[in-house]
């Protein structure tokens, strides 16, 4: 019997075979799309949860920016009354606005020379420490009662890193009298933000927008370059796209991070925020 005729031939073991490999192949089909469907649904979850999470860190620290920015006012307008500007009144009108309980306890005043010589929690110093190389300090002389903010510091007074604000301050007539500095403990902060996180398996972390560390929450010391590669971050198009997830987990879970980003609307920030299902609770 030829080849030929030998596929021509009726064989009930051939096509239940055939049947066989079809039905397995569509089960795998099937199979595939319920696991897809189903990890792209969990993923849109994981991005859901960590919106709402990040809006809770921006919300937190706008709040507290804003705070700060209302306390150089205030403190700008009571300053406006020291006529003579005296170095000693000035540290005592600094440390009645010192309140330890918050997060931007170090009040100092920066003169036209842009030195500080005064803070409230060392008085009158006795050497003044040039700042005149800092932006921050900069900006606010040519652009009085704004906030401007620096970027993360190791405080030449207080010896802890902060995170710098000042607001350049100008007396009754327009004249520009001098400049405040408040400073923004930044492990206070980030003790504050932490306590706000609800989700197991989370860490975050403030960068600013030229992806200089902020504040991190994390066991990974290398959490920011380890979840999210510094070129990665720069392909990004923040005004385009100011939130979204970066990577994404493994289709297996119980693998691989999740990782948004989230650009703060108000200031120059951006909070970095990893999920990872292996570690939850």
């Amino acid at each position: 019997v030829s080849m030929k005729g030998y596929w021509s031939q009726p064989s009930l073991s051939r096509d239940f075979t055939l049947l066989a490999v079809v039905v397995l192949f569509v089960l795998f089909l099937i199979s595939v799309w319920v696991t897809y469907s189903t990890y792209s649904h969990y993923s849109k979850e994981v991005a859901s949860e960590l919106e709402t999470e990040s809006k809770i860190i921006e919300h937190t620290l706008a709040t507290e920016m804003q705070n700060a920015s209302y306390l150089l006012s205030a403190l700008g307008k009571q300053l406006i009354l020291e006529e003579a500007r005296d170095p000693t009144k000035l540290a005592g009108v600094l440390k009645s606005f010192d309140n330890k309980g918050f997060i931007y306890s170090i009040l100092s005043w920066i003169n036209t020379d842009q030195k500080l010589i005064v803070s409230s929690n060392k008085g009158v110093l006795d050497n003044a420490v040039d700042l005149s190389d800092r932006d921050y300090v900069k900006k606010a002389t040519t652009d009085p009662w704004k906030m401007q903010i620096g970027r993360p510091i190791e405080g030449r007074v207080s010896e802890r890193w902060v995170i710098p604000v000042s607001m350049g301050i100008t007396d009754y007539t327009g004249k520009f009298i001098g400049t405040i500095m408040l400073s923004i403990d930044i492990n206070t902060l980030s003790e504050q933000l932490s306590r706000l996180i609800k989700k197991d398996g989370l860490s975050f972390a403030i960068v600013s927008k030229t992806l200089i560390p902020l504040t991190q929450v994390s066991d990974d010391k290398n959490f920011v370059t380890n979840n999210f590669p510094t070129q990665k971050l720069v392909n990004v198009n923040f005004s385009d796209k100011p939130s979204g997830l970066l990577t994404y987990g493994s289709l297996f879970w119980g693998s691989g991070n999740y990782a948004y980003y989230k650009t703060s609307a108000d200031y120059p920030y951006i909070i970095l925020l990893g999920y990872n299902a292996a570690n939850a609770k």
